[in-house]
Formats: C-alpha cells, structure tokens, sequence
C-alpha cells in the first residue's frame, strides 16, 4: 500500500510511463483527483509526462489541466513554455510567460531558452517580445548560461542583427563554446 505523498508521486510517474492513450492518461488524473489529500507532486508528474509527449492529445490534456490548477510553480510553467514550442505553438510560449510573470514567480535558467525560440519562431511580429525576453536574461543575470545565449544568438542571426548575434558569440566563454548547439553565424 502506497503511505507517502513520495511514493505516491513515485508510483503516478511510473504508472504515466506506460500510458498508451488519452483514456489512460485521464483515468490516472480521476484517481488523483479522488485522493483525500492534493499531491501537486505527483501531478506535476502527470502534467509534465503529457506536456512532453508527442502525443497531441495528450499535450492538448496538458494545457487542460494546467489552465485550471491552482498554485502553478516555476516547474511547470517551464514545462508547459518548452511543451508548446515543441508542439509549434509559440504564442501560446510566450502567453503562459506573461502568466508566470503575472503570478511573481522566479524564473530560471530553464524559462528562457524555449521562450527565446518562441521568438524566433514568429519572427518578425514578436521581435520586440524577444528584446524584452533578452532583457529579463540581462537583468536576472542568466548572461552566462551557454545555451540561453545559444538561442539569443539564433534569434538575433534569424532576426539579421548580426552585429548583436556575433557580440553575443564573441562573450561566450571558450570552455562554453562546446555547448552552443553550433551556432553559424552568416552564409554556409
């Protein structure tokens, strides 16, 4: 018998594991919603397994799930910010952004590489977006993070600022070179 809210969490991620269907998947959300506790825990495991899929459905269930929860973290808007992208959702990215912004969460070196290619993916309407989101980088001093300026890099060249894209390169650290997914900066 499952006693802890660990092993709870424990035991939904390996049950989300083997999900083959969206049945599944919402019969192991009805049995947490029957819990007499709330274990955000174990679903944020569910949540994140459905976000990551690339199962439609299943991220469709995700955002369903994620528009309704209350006490929403970092975690899984991070989750929810790289799902959409990966799903060609950018707009979306970028809204649940404004929402974590709303919500005063902190966020981490984990927000800004997905929401950086949000804005890279609907060049030129959300340019101003990404010079805000480059911005946030500056400020909360996430400079350093090899693949944050990775993909400021990317939207920059995308975006033909060039002198920007090639500052950007030029401050990353040698030893850090091997980590910026190998930017090319210009012509091949």
């Amino acid at each position: 018998m499952i006693e802890s809210a660990d092993e709870h969490r424990t035991y939904i991620s390996s049950l989300t594991q083997r999900c083959k269907t969206l049945n599944q998947l919402k019969q192991i959300h009805g049995n947490l919603l029957k819990l007499p506790f709330r274990n955000l825990a174990a679903l944020t495991s569910l949540l994140s397994f459905a976000a990551a899929s690339t199962n439609p459905d299943f991220f469709s269930y995700a955002h369903t799930i994620f528009r309704n929860l209350r006490g929403r973290t970092t975690f899984l808007y991070n989750t929810m910010i790289r799902g959409y992208v990966q799903s060609n959702q950018p707009k979306e990215a970028i809204l649940c952004y404004k929402d974590m912004l709303s919500d005063r969460l902190i966020r981490n070196n984990y927000t800004f590489t997905p929401l950086v290619k949000a804005c890279s993916m609907i060049l030129p309407d959300f340019r101003l977006m990404g010079l805000l989101v480059h911005a946030h980088v500056v400020k909360l001093g996430f400079c350093a993070d090899p693949f944050i300026v990775s993909s400021l890099i990317e939207f920059y060249a995308l975006n033909l600022d060039m002198g920007t894209a090639e500052e950007l390169f030029d401050e990353i650290p040698v030893e850090d070179l091997h980590k910026t997914r190998g930017v090319r900066l210009g012509p091949a």
